[in-house]
């Protein structure tokens, strides 16, 4: 049945049960008029509540579908306008990050340029030279985390190499060709700064030729400043210094660093200051800062090391006055501690180029920079200035002016008092050297207190187990050859029984674990033990000899015979002082009997080691760019194309 139908008879049913009461009361007689009004009226009344109810429950499924619907538009609306302000925030972000490494870009491009260089036209930056800096900023983050043959493969040395190249003829008076030439520069440091096959690749694209040049013509300080460091980072190859040399790089250093001079007396240590960053410029009016003068000194410095004929020719191209003029006149510590650097390898083993750093006044330098600095703290500039006066001490010479010097008093002192590894080393060494081969040094150092403080870096630095002396154990046989060396002149050995120096030695030999730091304090014990005369003399007199009786210095000798010589013969001066300790009295006489009584002892004596010993080159590592290195946001922007 349909719907239809069946609200019909819903309708009609009222009528028909209306009908049907009228029909009974029609046949009972009743009033059928009376009863016909009120069953209508009740019949009318039922069929509009019924209406009404229906239409009630219609209005109220009508509400509710209204409701739904306009819930579901709220939340369509609400939807809608969420993502509208996350993308309009997306945006808002892009927008500001993207304006942030563009600021950040800006800044480190603008780090390329001083802010008041002369002569120096800013240009507006082309899509090619932003490019050109994006990439060189890329290859100097990636660098040290990339493999070198796979740079090379891309040749990226290539063509870093030909966008200086390129940037040269403009990098005098543009200062936009210096933002482009910088970072390159910088990038080929970044390549340059490991071991391996770069440091070849980039000479072998005509690197070297092109950054000389880059620092005869540059203007900008930080340009120049890369350069060099590129040119340090290149030297540490050894035939990378021939090329240098070649190409005048040598020549082109000594004139970048020759016009240093004292700075201005309203100077002071504050980079933010103009005026101690602006401490000396060229003849075209070309500023060198402390940077640019650090970076020079350490590419000197890797440029003679190893290599004679680059010393030499240094020291020709009067060298050594404008390296000995930047450690008296900086106010960083950086430019000092490399000049020291390259001072200690200019002298290195050569009596002639000792000579001219001497003649320069490299030893006031030197002394200077200790006395200004903190032994506890700048323990850096001070050991470097320590070995440059190490090795300037190669010839007699050369170790009387320093030995007239403040140097003497300055290694015992840094030896009574430092606490670095480095400095006790080549405060040591210097010490040693000076002695070395030199009565009358030997007597200065001893009066001054050597052996006091070679007891005192024993002590401190050189008891307790192997791990925990390991460090400490070239300071400690740096000290054993200074008193080796001192003890060498006779007239000291009182000394050194004075400063308790023999019962600290030997009961370090005793104790020690360290075998060559064993053999090195067996060798100063040697030094004062008896010869076979003093022991004659003493045994004739009927008196101790403090050396055998009263320390336990003869069962060191033993114990270094035993330990470190067991399989293989050990050396004269062991032997010497072992087979003395051994005789008999019987053995004594035959040598009274035979000894040639009357002839001089040799007060002088000989040394127990070379020379050379106490000499050291050093090189001065090239550190990768600490912004780069370190910014996370550069890190970032690297990873981002536009």
């Amino acid at each position: 049945m349909s719907h239809a139908v069946r609200r019909r008879r819903e309708t009609l049913r009222p009528a028909y049960v209306v009908g049907q009461k009228l029909e009974a009361v029609a046949q009972l007689g009743g009033n059928v008029i009376e009863a016909a009004v009120r069953e209508v009226g009740i019949a009318v009344k039922t069929m509009a509540a019924e209406v009404i109810e229906r239409v009630e429950v219609e209005l109220g499924a009508l509400e509710a579908r209204v409701a739904k619907v306009e819930k579901t538009t709220r939340s369509v609306i609400a939807i809608r306008g969420a993502q509208a302000r996350e993308h309009e925030a997306r945006a808002s972000q892009a927008a500001a990050r993207e304006r942030e490494e563009k600021q950040l870009l800006s800044l480190w491009l603008n780090g390329f340029v001083m802010r008041l260089a002369p002569s120096t036209v800013l240009e507006e930056v082309d899509a090619v030279d932003f490019a050109f800096a994006r990439y060189a900023l890329n290859v100097a983050i990636a660098a040290p985390h990339t493999a070198q043959e796979r740079m090379i493969a891309a040749r990226v040395p290539t063509f870093l190499v030909g966008v200086v190249d390129g940037a040269i003829p403009k990098v005098a008076h543009s200062a936009t060709a210096s933002m482009v030439c910088g970072p390159a520069l910088l990038a080929l440091t970044h390549l340059s700064q490991r071991e391996g096959p770069m440091r070849a690749a980039v000479a072998e694209a005509d690197g070297v030729k092109v950054l000389v040049e880059c620092v005869r013509r540059a203007s900008q300080p930080p340009v120049l400043t890369h350069a060099c460091r590129a040119i340090a980072a290149l030297a540490l190859d050894a035939p990378n210094r021939v090329r240098i040399a070649a190409a005048g790089g040598i020549g082109a250093l000594v004139k970048l660093i020759e016009h240093a001079r004292p700075p201005t007396l309203g100077a002071r240590k504050d980079f933010a200051s103009e005026e101690a960053e602006l401490l000396s410029s060229r003849d075209d009016g070309v500023v060198i800062t402390e940077l640019v003068q650090e970076a020079a000194l350490a590419a000197l410095t890797n440029i003679t090391l190893a290599s004679q004929a680059n010393r030499t020719m240094l020291v020709e191209l009067d060298g050594a006055g404008p390296i000995v003029r930047c450690s008296l006149f900086a106010l960083d510590g950086g430019p000092v501690r490399n000049a020291a650097r390259a001072i200690a390898n200019v002298a290195f083993r050569s009596a002639y180029t000792a000579a001219r750093c001497l003649e320069a006044r490299a030893d006031r330098a030197m002394c200077t920079a200790i006395t200004a600095c903190d032994l506890l703290t700048d323990d850096a500039v001070v050991a470097a200035s320590f070995r440059a006066l190490a090795n300037c001490a190669v010839d007699e010479a050369s170790r009387s002016a320093l030995a007239a010097s403040q140097a003497p008093d300055l290694c015992v002192h840094a030896m009574r008092n430092a606490t670095h590894v480095n400095i006790l080393r080549n405060a040591a060494n210097c010490a040693a050297a000076i002695a070395y081969d030199s009565l009358a040094n030997k007597a200065i150092v001893a009066q001054l207190g050597i052996f006091a403080a070679c007891r005192r870096v024993i002590d401190d630095f050189g008891r307790g187990a192997l791990a925990a002396t390991d460090a400490y154990a070239p300071a400690v046989y740096a000290a054993c050859l200074a008193a080796t060396t001192v003890l060498a002149f006779k007239a000291n050995h009182l000394l050194f029984f004075d400063a308790g120096a023999v019962d600290a030695f030997a009961g370090f030999c005793l104790r020690t674990e360290h075998m060559p730091l064993l053999t090195v304090a067996s060798m100063a014990l040697a030094r004062v033990a008896p010869t076979p005369m003093e022991r004659w003399e003493a045994h004739a007199e009927d008196r101790p000899i403090p050396f055998v009786d009263r320390t336990q210095a003869p069962k060191a000798l033993f114990r270094c015979s035993t330990w470190n010589f067991l399989r293989q013969a050990p050396p004269d001066w062991l032997q010497s002082a072992i087979a003395t300790l051994k005789m008999t009295p019987d053995d004594l006489d035959a040598y009274n009997r035979t000894a040639a009584r009357a002839a001089e002892p040799n007060l002088q004596g000989t040394e127990l080691f070379p020379c050379d010993d106490v000499f050291e080159e050093v090189e001065t590592p090239i550190d990768l760019d600490h912004i780069v290195a370190h910014s996370t946001a550069l890190r970032d922007l690297s990873f981002r194309l536009y």
